[in-house]
């Protein structure tokens, strides 16, 4: 959709990282919507994602000293940590602010849109907050009740926390990605009419299934970062309680510092296999020969694994707080589970070890599915329309 008289948007987005945004930034390239796209990565870190060079500003000079600080022999305290990240993300902001191209519509991906959201405000443009999680105190919520039960000292960023309500408060709407996202902003009071429900896309062409889907092996597949918001907790439980013969837990995706030190035990098991970070290739390889993708994650804003896993073929089991609910019917393409159930996880495992046929049909059904639902272009498509409905709703304010 465009503006009244056949115009294209011009929309500008700004991101701390990479994330999802590139791939909303090159749907609206294609579309002929992108005015530019802000990051807070240098250009070699994106350079590959398709969009033209002339439409990309990076401002690196606070982010890659946040990203570096993992590698560092010190730990850094969760205090310091986030006072790092509100530097990188402040300094962005004003930078946008300041360098702020004329637009219909300014995306500020969560934590860096807040002045530079007010500065397209200011101008007549539409700010629209783009939170890839649950609302922020719904989360931390979550999170001090996991770490209470896993026994770890809580994570507090105020910060963050204070920083991220003050932009839903600020902006004119806010996407999320999940309708678990959005029934969070519900409980915390956010009117539905401000929340625009869009979810991720995957890349049904990189991500394939297999022509033969059959699959040998019995393995457990996690991708992602390790850690007790994604459900470490119940993936070790789970699989610790799999009763099938040559099991093996697959991790592909680092192992935060953290759960290393709380999941020593688990993690030195020899039927846990820790890959590290893997390309996407083999992370497809990976899909097409495991019996099924586990996602026990406590918050997950959706969770592009689980499209990525259908699109392969591979069923998913999924907590209902992720975007299993927008992807899958429970029983059809995969499993959901409440959270904290890793007794399910184990149900749903062995039901699919016990009857290849229903795994191979299930993988099946999710890669139809995944082609039916259009991928990004898809995406992009329900926030263009969003984009121009609010300005018209803007407008008729005016």
């Amino acid at each position: 959709m465009a503006r009244a008289g056949g115009a294209p948007l011009k929309v500008v987005l700004s991101t701390a990282g990479r994330f999802h945004i590139f791939a909303l930034a090159k749907e609206l390239q294609a579309l002929g919507h992108l005015n530019r796209i802000f990051t807070g990565l240098p250009w070699f870190a994106v350079k590959r994602e398709g969009i033209e060079r002339s439409r990309v500003t990076t401002f690196p000079y606070v982010r890659s000293f946040l990203m570096g600080s993992r590698f560092l022999p010190l730990k850094l305290s969760p205090a310091t940590l986030d006072y790092v990240h509100q530097l990188s993300v402040v300094a962005q902001d004003n930078h946008v602010s300041r360098a702020l191209p004329d637009c219909d519509v300014f995306v500020g991906h969560e934590g860096v849109g807040l002045v530079s959201g007010r500065a397209a405000q200011a101008r007549g443009a539409l700010y629209v907050c783009d939170r890839g999680c649950s609302h922020v105190e719904w989360a931390y919520k979550l999170m001090r009740e996991e770490c209470e039960r896993a026994g770890v000292p809580p994570v507090s960023k105020p910060r963050t926390l204070q920083r991220e309500m003050a932009e839903y408060h600020a902006a004119d709407l806010i996407a999320v990605p999940s309708t678990y996202a959005a029934k969070s902003m519900a409980a915390k009071g956010i009117s539905a009419s401000k929340v625009v429900l869009a979810p991720y896309g995957a890349d049904v062409a990189r991500f394939h299934a297999a022509p033969n889907p059959a699959v040998q092996t019995a393995d457990m597949l996690y991708v992602g970062r390790v850690n007790l918001r994604k459900g470490a907790y119940d993936l070790f439980r789970a699989f610790s309680q799999l009763r099938i013969p040559n099991k093996r837990l697959v991790i592909a995706g680092v192992v935060e510092k953290e759960a290393a030190t709380r999941f020593r035990a688990e993690l030195s098991r020899p039927d846990v296999v820790c890959l590290g970070q893997v390309s996407r290739q083999k992370v497809g390889d990976l899909m097409r020969n495991s019996l099924a993708l586990v996602l026990p994650s406590i918050d997950e804003g959706f969770g592009m694994v689980l499209a990525e896993a259908l699109a392969c073929g591979c069923p998913v089991i999924a907590t209902d707080h992720t975007g299993a609910p927008d992807l899958i019917e429970h029983g059809r393409e995969g499993f959901i589970t409440p959270i904290r159930s890793p007794e399910a996880s184990v149900e749903y495992i062995e039901m699919l070890w016990r009857d290849p046929d229903r795994r191979i049909e299930m993988g099946r059904a999710g890669r139809r599915r995944m082609e039916s639902l259009g991928g990004w272009a898809n995406y992009a498509a329900i926030l263009v329309n969003a984009y121009a409905e609010g300005l018209a709703a803007k407008g008729s304010k005016a």
